[in-house]
């Protein structure tokens, strides 16, 4: 049998799918990465952007479907023009 990578304690016992129903279950390898913080809030409806930020992303947006369009992706600037509008 080959070594097992997860727990190399054990040597000569290799993981299998029989091994999920063993009782001492499966190791959880992500554990680690586990915080009991609070999500993330999420802003009310309604947020207030700056005039800059948004002239900025028009701008943008502009750019990208220019650069679509040179390239002819005429439905991806469409697209980035719709989004545009919307702003």
């Amino acid at each position: 049998m080959r070594d097992n990578p997860l727990q190399p304690h054990e040597r000569g016992k290799s993981s299998d799918s029989r091994g999920m129903n063993n009782p001492r279950g499966m190791p959880n390898l992500f554990s680690q990465f586990r915080t009991n913080a609070d999500p993330v809030p999420v802003p009310p409806q309604g947020t207030l952007v700056p005039n800059e930020t948004v002239a900025s992303l028009k701008s943008l947006l502009g750019t990208i479907a220019e650069t679509f369009r040179e390239h002819g992706m005429v439905d991806l600037a469409a697209e980035a023009d719709e989004v545009a509008a919307l702003l």
